[in-house]
């Protein structure tokens, strides 16, 4: 992928939803959609009127576009200015790991680095991430006066992601779950962590 596209796909926004149904435990969700605002509403339509759990990417958006929902930019004079003074400080922080060049100091283009080595060496040679920055998921649980529950997830993940990187929020289970005879939960947080130990 060239640099202007790493640097175009960076700088737009993709939504991620969930919602679950607690009585049918039928749930819909959508991950790394874009140019559409109501993205658990979409994740509503999926879970209405297909037999699928999950639509991802592009064709999570043309699925939106064939049920109602309409494009817009989803990028706000805030989130311009703030991508900007991301790139303009070399792109820190950031979650890429194992590449060069040096991902503490520059935007890429990035190649991976070889591990092909030992266990030992591999483990070696793995590196951790920062900390990350803050994000913006809601995860809720509602109660129908009648008695029926609902569970939903909704975010545009963690700031600065790696394009295309989906974590928690729309997973049934890790970002949200109702049993309309137990009750409900949700998690926000690092969802990439969280898959690891929550599904």
């Amino acid at each position: 992928m060239s640099r202007k596209n790493q640097e175009l796909n960076a700088s737009q926004t993709t939504l991620d939803a969930m919602i679950m149904d607690g009585t049918t435990m039928k749930s819909g969700s959508v991950a790394a959609i874009r140019r559409i605002k109501n993205a658990i509403g979409v994740a509503r339509a999926v879970l209405e009127h297909t037999t699928h759990t999950m639509l991802a990417g592009d064709f999570a958006t043309d699925f939106a576009l064939c049920n109602g929902f309409v494009t817009e930019n989803l990028t706000t004079l805030d989130s311009a200015a703030s991508c900007a003074e991301w790139k303009a400080g070399n792109c820190q922080p950031n979650y890429r790991i194992n590449v060069t060049p040096d991902p503490a100091s520059s935007c890429g283009p990035y190649t991976p680095i070889s591990l092909n080595s030992s266990s030992e060496e591999y483990a070696s040679k793995l590196r951790g991430r920062e900390s990350p920055e803050g994000h913006d998921t809601i995860s809720m649980i509602a109660l129908h006066g009648s008695g029926t529950m609902a569970a939903g997830t909704s975010t545009n993940g963690a700031s600065r992601k790696v394009p295309g990187r989906v974590g928690d929020g729309p997973i049934t289970g890790s970002g949200s779950y109702v049993d309309g005879d137990v009750g409900g939960c949700g998690a926000t947080g690092d969802g990439d962590i969280m898959m690891r130990f929550c599904e």
